[in-house]
């Protein structure tokens, strides 16, 4: 098979994988005589892909993004209960799902983007940070909201609708 490293192809070449790793790669590779042996003949290894916006409201986005070849994603704003169980998952050795960053927890201005369809948890009620003071039409958007944002006294609408 032809290997893509990131920068260029390898001319055909075998890899071999050891607890989940790459070990080696090279056309003379020594392998083990209890490897599962898969006939790469044609085809071309790429690096994991980044999906750099994404919003993961279910696991199950983590596990079709890895299914297409997205090994990581990027996440723009989820719940925290989720990040939370899914890094820990992570860190427990799942497999099944895509490695994920997330921005955290979406704050934006009253009327701000993300509130259209009740996607946004937080609304900034108090305009007192720096940028704010300046410009009331600066927005924040921050992993957790500091003690000077409130969150709204009405529930948010069910996302995604």
């Amino acid at each position: 098979m032809r290997v893509f490293d990131g920068e260029k192809v390898m001319s055909p070449t075998s890899v071999v994988v050891a607890d989940g790793k790459i070990a080696a790669v090279a056309s003379n590779v020594q392998i083990p005589p209890d490897a599962q042996v898969i006939d790469g003949t044609g085809d071309t290894l790429l690096p994991g892909l980044i999906d750099s916006h994404v919003h993961i409201w279910t696991r199950d986005v983590l596990a079709s993004g890895l299914a297409f070849g997205v090994t990581t994603e990027l996440d723009m704003f989820m719940r925290w209960r989720e990040a939370k169980a899914w890094k820990q998952e992570e860190a427990k050795g799942a497999n099944d799902i895509a490695d994920f960053r997330t921005a955290g927890t979406c704050i934006t201005s009253p009327g701000g983007h993300g509130t259209e369809e009740g996607g946004c948890w937080g609304v900034m009620e108090q305009k007192t940070h720096l940028g704010a003071q300046k410009d009331p039409s600066c927005i924040s958007n921050c992993a957790y909201s500091p003690p000077q944002f409130r969150w709204p006294a009405r529930p948010a609408a069910p996302w995604p609708p």
